[in-house]
């Protein structure tokens, strides 16, 4: 692991602070025992659980981009960010295939087989979705900052997240309806682009949100748009602006 040599200028009393905690800890290397509290604490808030949506035959996941799939691109992403658990809703056994082995991340794939809709592929997760996670659509680059995320998410203390970006032409995506920082309403390719703010296809959801999911005995195709329609309804949706690039691979029906 590359180490790079910082300089810090403590007070004494956080100095002490941590010389005790140190201690405690049965730590006599100040320097490694500083970078092990900073872990654990960066740890304690991290988001460390996300579901890739990479349904379809055929998945946008698995196109290549600069020689790499999608879903390289975004695992890369998910292991700068600290998250440890990668759960795939996949549609077909290539996404399986064409996953690197060597990663610092722990990746389960489940291959669906029959179309279950994005919101009812979370269902084969649902025991081990025990904290704060994130879901991502397979088809979608960009580096949103995940801890960021999450602060603005617990600030807000609502069931869901949802990422936002804005594109130049939003009519042929779902447009969103803002009041504050709440999400009121959507708007799935409207003829007239009122807004240029869009879902940007990235969520972060408390475990209560698997409630909203109707039981996979009733084998319904569930789609998260829909329950998006009741959470905006109850105020329960928030919406965090991501204001960094992103690209969503693949065309669009």
């Amino acid at each position: 692991m590359v180490k790079d040599r910082i300089s810090l200028t403590l007070d004494r009393d956080v100095v002490d602070r941590i010389d005790r905690k140190l201690e405690q800890k049965g730590i006599t290397n100040r320097s490694q025992g500083i970078e092990q509290l900073l872990e654990e604490y960066l740890q304690r808030d991290a988001v460390t659980d996300t579901v890739i949506l990479a349904g379809g035959e055929e998945p946008n996941a698995l196109i290549p981009i600069n020689g790499r799939p999608v879903l390289d691109h975004i695992l890369d992403h998910l292991e700068d960010e600290g998250v440890e658990n990668a759960y795939i809703a996949a549609g077909s056994t290539a996404v399986e295939d064409a996953i690197d082995d060597d990663r610092d991340i722990n990746i389960s794939v489940h291959v669906e087989q029959s179309p279950h809709g994005t919101a009812g592929a979370l269902r084969q997760f649902s025991d081990q979705l025990t904290d704060t996670f994130l879901v991502m659509n397979g088809d979608v680059l960009c580096a949103v900052d995940i801890q960021d995320m999450k602060q603005v998410h617990e600030s807000a203390d609502a069931q869901a997240t949802m990422a936002l970006t804005t594109v130049e032409n939003s009519t042929d995506y779902g447009v969103i309806r803002m009041k504050g920082n709440q999400v009121v309403g959507f708007e799935e390719k409207p003829d007239e682009s009122f807004s240029h703010l869009i879902n940007a296809g990235i969520y972060l959801f408390e475990p209560s949100f698997l409630n909203r999911v109707p039981g996979e005995t009733d084998q319904q195709v569930v789609q998260i748009e829909s329950i998006f329609e009741q959470l905006a309804g109850d105020g329960q949706l928030n919406g965090y602006v991501y204001d960094g690039e992103w690209r969503e691979v693949g065309g669009r029906a």
